[in-house]
């Protein structure tokens, strides 16, 4: 017998994904996998805003970074070393913004 249930998934996807979503211009959210959302980043779906929550511990989080978005150096390096302040710094992103979380 079928549920219909989504699969459960765990962890991180081959891109470093955690979990995405696209935000329509109305506010409606829909979760997208990193396929879908290199497909947002095209400009295939309307416009909007997206999230997307990468695991930084995933080695593939670097390179799908550089592959899909023009970002500096200083972000990279605050990716691997870590960042200290709890305010929002300019990372060079015309329309988004990248927020790190740390448990330490």
């Amino acid at each position: 017998m079928a549920s219909g249930a989504s699969p459960v998934s765990y962890g991180s996807d081959r891109a470093g994904l955690i979990c995405g979503f696209v935000f329509s211009a109305e506010g409606v959210a829909r979760p997208v996998d990193s396929e879908q959302a290199e497909a947002w980043l095209r400009g295939d779906d309307p416009p909007g805003f997206i999230w997307l929550h990468f695991n930084a511990a995933n080695a593939a989080t670097n390179k799908w970074l550089e592959g899909h978005f023009d970002l500096s150096d200083e972000f990279f390096e605050a990716l691997r070393e870590g960042v200290r302040s709890t305010r929002i710094e300019y990372a060079g992103l015309v329309a988004g913004a990248m927020v790190f979380m740390t448990t330490e």
